[in-house]
């Protein structure tokens, strides 16, 4: 009964907090690029990576299962382990950015917030030679101020369709099932790396098995 309405409440807060964000956020992706493909299809993220405990796992599944995804990575976390940037780049997947010290944008002074998004811009570069096209600001929060220099800088904001919640120990099972409450087309699905990583590991690989399922296929933002 207590994971109903825990679900219950997931499912408001996560509604309402959408529709703040669509209405007073900079203009981003809520959704995946239209795909000319057939099939519909779903955009695996990974958020707060790389990380030793979960990078190379997903690696693993994402290359079993033939996916591609996106991974938006925080910048300190990078120079911390250039080694595992570069075998997600080297696997062909999208490397975004998530900030350099993944503190909220509009929290931070100008100055201080401009260096943030150029140093981790910066850092992603010297690693993997390309420069990142996508932004996804740390807590989801981006002001206008924000979107400005995020845009200054040749990113693209790229916020999400389906979040579970999944910084919290609610298992790999609710994971997936939240996913699957809210699965369309083009969805943006937000996991993350830093937080649980068997329960992140986990609900990838079934996720991706439950997606395939249903029809869909799995892109990364290009």
């Amino acid at each position: 009964m207590s994971n109903h309405w825990d679900d219950r409440l997931w499912h408001h807060n996560i509604d309402f907090a959408t529709y703040l964000a669509k209405k007073f956020f900079p203009p981003g992706h809520w959704l995946g690029p239209v795909s000319a493909a057939k099939a519909p299809s779903l955009y695996l993220t990974f958020d707060d990576g790389p990380d030793p405990k979960t990078t190379p796992a997903l690696l693993e599944i994402l290359a079993e299962e033939q996916v591609s995804a996106t991974f938006f990575i925080i910048g300190a976390h990078a120079e911390n382990h250039p080694d595992l940037l570069e075998q997600v780049a080297r696997a062909g997947h999208t490397i975004g950015s998530h900030g350099f010290s993944h503190q909220a944008l509009p929290t931070m002074a100008p100055k201080k917030m401009e260096d943030d998004v150029r140093r981790a811009s910066e850092s992603l570069t010297a690693i993997t030679g390309t420069a990142p096209q996508f932004f996804r600001p740390p807590y989801g929060l981006l002001d206008a101020r924000g979107g400005r220099y995020v845009t200054e800088c040749g990113m693209k904001p790229v916020y999400w369709s389906v979040v579970t919640e999944d910084w919290l120990p609610i298992g790999a099972k609710r994971v997936v099932a939240r996913v699957q409450r809210r699965l369309h087309n083009e969805a943006l699905i937000v996991l993350h790396e830093k937080w649980f990583p068997q329960q992140t590991i986990q609900a990838t690989r079934e996720v991706i098995k439950m997606g395939k399922a249903a029809g869909y296929t799995f892109s990364a933002l290009t």
